[in-house]
């Protein structure tokens, strides 16, 4: 009898051929998108940030936003956002928000108009 030739390997794999035929790795189901949670409590309000979440899609951040953030609570609408869909200023870059001349005049602060009222209304009692 001759000796065997070949043998299974169980540990052996094509994982080569197969990364051949691909231009790039097959996307993961572990990859979810990230969005980012938005509730509207009452009509009139703003939205309000409550949270982030990991979803397939839109339709299904939707489902799992509400299981999430309104279990208990109630609100009138919810948005949900694609993290990559936002786009924010660098907080090392706080200094954009300063003044760069002064412009108290357009302040309330800047005028004495509250003492003035309650001169006129405390004229108003003693007549």
């Amino acid at each position: 009898m001759s000796p065997k030739t070949w043998h299974f390997n169980p540990y052996h794999q094509r994982i080569d051929e197969a990364m051949q035929l691909m231009d790039k790795p097959p996307h993961a189901d572990t990859e979810w998108i990230l969005f980012e949670v938005f509730v509207r409590e009452k009509r009139g309000e703003h939205p309000v940030h409550v949270g982030a979440l990991h979803a397939p899609d839109p339709e299904m951040a939707i489902i799992l936003a509400k299981e999430q953030y309104l279990r208990r609570g109630e609100a009138v609408q919810l948005w949900v956002v694609p993290s990559a869909c936002i786009t924010a200023t660098p907080i090392e870059e706080a200094d954009i928000f300063t003044h760069t001349t002064d412009k108290s005049y357009r302040e309330a602060y800047g005028y004495r108009v509250a003492e003035r009222v309650r001169q006129l209304r405390g004229e108003e009692k003693d007549e």
